[in-house]
Order: structure tokens, then sequence, then C-alpha cells
């Protein structure tokens, strides 16, 4: 959780640049859908632990003991890309949980089915 402390860093959307954007049913039905599987009733914050201060006290705590401390120290990613479709791991979430969204992908393959069909057709003539 990010906190802000000081007025000077709260922006307005119109200082970002931000235009407003039309936003389909669907999408809205998906992202309230989300957004009630996601929201908690309570909040506990011994539920979540600082990772960068942890970090940081211990290397306190090195240089404390006399030992070296430099800036490479840390946790060093070796994992390789791991690159997902966000709007599917989103539906598969939702599925999980027994909702039942509308699929976009079923739904506008006919279209774009009927689409080609008729172009094929005009093609032909």
């Amino acid at each position: 959780m990010h906190q802000l402390h000081f007025q000077a860093e709260v922006r307005s959307l119109k200082d970002l640049g931000i235009e407003a954007a039309p936003v389909s049913e669907p999408e809205l039905k998906l992202a309230r859908q989300l957004i009630d599987q996601l929201g908690a009733k309570r909040f506990d914050p011994n539920e979540y632990t600082d990772e960068h201060r942890a970090r940081v006290e211990a290397a306190i705590q090195r240089k404390v003991d006399g030992k070296e401390v430099s800036l490479a120290e840390g946790p060093v990613s070796t994992k390789g890309g791991n690159v997902i479709d966000l709007m599917e791991a989103l539906r598969a979430s939702i599925d999980a949980r027994g909702s039942k969204a509308p699929d976009l992908k079923e739904r506008k393959a006919p279209k774009r089915a009927a689409a080609q069909a008729s172009s094929r057709k005009t093609a032909r003539r």
C-alpha cells in the first residue's frame, strides 16, 4: 500500500492529460465483478510485510555487525520472462469462482466469420 503525505503529491486527472475513454457494458460488468471478488470486508495491516523496510533494516544490521554493505545486494530474479494474456487470466479467475462472465472472444468470433464469408463471396464475383 502506498500513502501520499503532502498535497503537492496529489495531482488531478486534468494535470495528467488522461482523456475519458468509452467503456462497453461487458467491460464494466467484468470490472465490477473483479472489484466485488477482490474487495475485502476488513483491512488487517498485519497481513502485509514491508519488504523494502526489511531489506534496509537487514543492511543496517550487516553494517552494525561490521560487514560491508553494497547497493548490489538483494534479491535478484533469475526467472525467465513469462508472458501471459491478462484478459484470459482475468476471465479464468472469474470463471474459477463460479461467475458467468460473458466470453468476449466467442461473442466477437461469429461477426468476424460472417464478415470473412461475405468478403469471400464478393471476391468470387
